[in-house]
């Protein structure tokens, strides 16, 4: 068996195998990402709605109690009130509740989404501590 430098390969862990990949990594390129990635969500900033509409996201954020790395479930991003008699009604939400591991907190969670953007707001957390990430579709 023939040792990698770990600066020539990476190692990926899937169960108990252990897998190395030559770098630079060749599904990887600049200008597609292949692997997810979370993005912050800036407090009264609503992310983009094309680019969430009609698809699912995953959040992550930090209890507040316990300091705990909280992971969510898939959740649906809803459309906005196409039949909205104002800008001000236009939102639809989506809540869902989950318990922290740490502490066992339940953080309540809503993803509002308007024509201006889709806000992800969950108590008892720092608005600057939650993260999201848009979910691949299936092929």
């Amino acid at each position: 068996m023939a040792t990698q430098n770990a600066r020539t390969c990476v190692h990926l862990i899937n169960g108990a195998h252990r897998v190395a990949l030559p770098l630079p990594l060749p599904f990887i390129s600049k200008t597609k990402h292949f692997l997810p990635m979370w993005i912050q969500q800036k407090p009264g900033t609503p992310a983009p709605l094309d680019e969430l509409q009609g698809r699912t996201v995953g959040l992550k954020f930090e209890c507040n109690h316990c300091n705990t790395e909280v992971f969510t479930d898939l959740i649906g991003v809803p459309a906005p009130d196409l039949l909205a008699n104002s800008m001000e009604d236009d939102g639809q939400f989506e809540t869902e509740e989950i318990k922290c591991p740490g502490c066992d907190m339940t953080h309540a969670i809503t993803v509002r989404s308007t024509f201006e953007g889709v806000q992800f707001d969950v108590s008892e957390v720092k608005p600057e501590s939650v993260s999201y990430q848009v979910a691949e579709p299936e092929a």
